[in-house]
């Protein structure tokens, strides 16, 4: 069934059998506020007053009855609008803001479960960053270039080691930046297995050049793997290389050197 917004409703009713109205103000949902007039002393003065003093009387009582139903309905609907208000200040991530609502009714103990709930995410958050600065510092201490990328493809973070390598700021590598300093010989051959990696969320190795900040280019292995949070979700992925060159240029004077006596030997 849809549901629609409560709306106070303001009655008013005769007791049957006895001389006397009945006022019925809602204040909130489940809340009725009940104002009983006693009409006895009016009639008891009809006689001498007329009946414009029961009416008068009787219409001030009921002035005021739906005076205070709406005082106390617009400061309850006011409560609830600063709760809504700061519970979506709070899934913007204004951790800062507390609700401060007092009382003993539901919005009082909502209240306070946000209050709570943004205590322990300050918490929570503060950790977290305490131990994002701790794995930072290892890896720039490390010896090999890291990266990490967000689920659209573009890196978002290089550690230091990897800045000083190509003598670039985090401005110019974040994004697709960091591409500009791949060998042009291998960017196609880089993306195609980066992309097909990223799109079947599957880890991946590949060699590739990277120039360097004296503009040499460096041979690297790059290793990948997909992260995800707690719940499963896809963040992108994060990697590392590894310069290679010294191992790429050992291999290739040993196949040249093997490929050189393998002709000695054949001609001889």
């Amino acid at each position: 069934a849809e549901k629609t917004a409560w709306h106070p409703e303001i009655r008013i009713y005769s007791i049957q059998g006895e001389q006397a109205l009945l006022g019925a103000v809602g204040v909130r949902p489940n809340l009725l506020l009940l104002v009983r007039l006693d009409l006895r002393p009016a009639l008891a003065e009809q006689s001498v007053l007329g009946g414009r003093h029961l009416i008068r009387q009787a219409g001030v009582i009921v002035v005021l009855t739906i005076l205070l139903g709406g005082l106390l309905h617009f400061l309850w609907f006011r409560r609830a609008a600063h709760l809504t208000a700061t519970a979506i200040a709070m899934g913007k991530g204004d951790f800062e803001l507390r609700t401060q609502m007092e009382g003993g009714d539901e919005l009082a103990a909502i209240g306070a479960a946000l209050d709570n709930l943004a205590v322990n995410q300050q918490r929570y958050q503060a950790e977290l960053r305490q131990l994002l600065r701790k794995l930072e510092t290892i890896a720039n201490a490390s010896p090999v270039l890291f990266w990490s990328s967000r689920p659209d493809k573009e890196c978002k973070w290089f550690n230091q080691r990897w800045l000083d390598f190509t003598g670039r700021g985090m401005e110019q590598e974040r994004g697709i930046g960091w591409l500009e300093n791949i060998h042009p010989d291998d960017v196609e051959r880089f993306w195609a297995a980066y992309a097909g990696a990223f799109d079947r969320r599957q880890p991946f190795a590949v060699e590739w050049r990277l120039r360097r900040r004296d503009g040499q280019y460096r041979w690297l292995l790059n290793h990948g793997m997909p992260r995800y949070d707690a719940d499963g979700y896809f963040l992108g992925y994060i990697g590392s290389c590894l310069d290679i060159t010294e191992q790429k240029q050992l291999n290739e004077r040993l196949a040249a050197s093997e490929a050189y006596y393998r002709h000695l030997f054949e001609h001889n």
